[in-house]
């Protein structure tokens, strides 16, 4: 799903036609009804965790991009039986959490009532 979403940032934007890149342009005209209940929160939050500067117009598309991203990645860390101690459990939690509201806003206080990371993350495990 992650490659759907823009990845990097284009350096130039002169040689684009409409400015824009076609997964940023994917984006706009398509990809942003998918996520009806991103909030600007979430985007500024993607932004200083992962440090892009994008056109506004999507720079959302590029928050999602970048957090489906890292969440992919501890996905296959976790398939892979790899360590994951030294994620950021928190941080990661947070994304899944601001994509779920992003996609269905109504789901994700059920979604928060069946979590067990955040109660385990409560107990401070250590390691």
């Amino acid at each position: 799903m992650s490659a759907l979403f823009p990845q990097r940032v284009p350096a130039r934007r002169g040689n684009l036609a409409s400015g824009f890149t076609a997964h940023e342009n994917l984006w706009r005209f398509a990809l942003k009804q998918a996520f009806p209940g991103l909030s600007p929160r979430f985007v500024e939050n993607a932004k200083y965790a992962y440090g892009f500067t994008a056109p506004e117009e999507v720079e959302a598309a590029y928050a999602v991009g970048y957090s489906l991203d890292a969440l992919r990645k501890l996905r296959n860390r976790v398939s892979h039986q790899e360590q994951i101690l030294f994620v950021d459990h928190s941080a990661r939690l947070r994304e899944i959490y601001g994509l779920t509201h992003a996609m269905a806003p109504q789901s994700l206080g059920m979604m928060k009532r069946l979590d067990r990371v955040q109660r385990t993350l409560a107990l401070k495990p250590q390691f």
